[in-house]
């Protein structure tokens, strides 16, 4: 079945409902619009007013327009925050069980509070956080797809090297790697652990 794409035009008494350039009915208010031009349909040709599948834009001089991209980019806005807030709490156990900084430390280098580094880590290890569902891979100022926590993996081992610790492989952190393990112990190792 077809949709049918409906017109709202305001008028002195409400809404004239138009298909194309032929006006079918008319509505008090535009939430009742769709249902109106259903039952007229079902009363013109037949059926039930279910049969129909109406879809009604309001014709408001091209205000209508910014509303739909306003609320297509509020949406979009909005995923983008939920993908941010994973990657945050995913940073937070990077820094606190990889890269073993304490609780105060982790905090300073995220700009938050101490508590607000635990509220963080306890998230994401209640989440079991898939790094496949991250969000999208950012891209270098050359192109290239970068993941980020094989970035962050690369960066911590680096910073290991430095030590003259071992490099430790984590398949969580790789690229479409399995869950990435947020319920191992997230106390800082022994030589870190007074720094709370």
């Amino acid at each position: 079945m077809s949709t049918i794409n409906i017109t709202a035009r305001r008028w002195q008494h409400g809404w004239e409902l138009f298909a194309g350039d032929e006006i079918l009915t008319q509505s008090t208010t535009l939430a009742d619009a769709a249902q109106e031009v259903r039952d007229y349909l079902a009363t013109e040709r037949g059926g039930e007013p279910e049969d129909y599948d109406v879809t009604v834009r309001a014709d408001l001089d091209g205000v209508e327009d910014e509303v739909a991209r306003t609320a297509a980019r509020i949406h979009e806005v909005q995923e983008e925050s939920a993908d941010l807030a994973v990657r945050w709490r995913v940073l937070a156990a990077v820094l606190r069980t990889d890269c073993g900084l304490s609780v105060r430390d982790t905090a300073a280098v995220m700009d938050v509070s101490p508590g607000r580094v635990s509220q963080l880590v306890d998230a994401g290890r209640r989440e079991k956080v898939l790094v496949t569902e991250v969000g999208p891979a950012p891209r270098s100022d050359d192109g290239v797809v970068v993941d980020l926590l094989d970035a962050l993996q690369r960066s911590v081992d680096r910073a290991k090297a430095s030590r003259g610790e071992r490099e430790e492989k984590r398949p969580g952190l790789g690229k479409g790697g399995p869950l990435l393990d947020l319920k191992s112990d997230v106390k800082s190792p022994a030589k870190t652990s007074r720094a709370r």
